[in-house]
């Protein structure tokens, strides 16, 4: 990366015009959103309804939303014969 450019995306992240957010999949039934605006909340809660099922626990968790699953989004579903 030269020099310019470089000072460039420094001087954006200092003057807090680049936003960051992450999800992050934890344990095997937990979806925690860091650093997500609170008004996108809702948006995500009926995605996971959606797409997870029901949601067992809400929460804020150190500084990040947690949403707790009734099953595993992890590990695969399957039939022992």
């Amino acid at each position: 990366m030269n020099y310019l450019k470089f000072k460039m995306n420094y001087l954006a992240a200092e003057s807090g015009e680049i936003k960051v957010c992450s999800i992050s999949l934890n344990m095997y039934d937990r979806v925690r959103l860091i650093g997500v605006p609170a008004d996108l909340t809702p948006a995500f809660r009926e995605a996971i309804n959606h797409g997870w099922g029901n949601i067992q626990e809400e929460r804020p968790y150190h500084g990040t939303h947690e949403f707790k699953v009734n099953h595993s989004l992890f590990f695969g579903h399957f039939l022992i014969i």
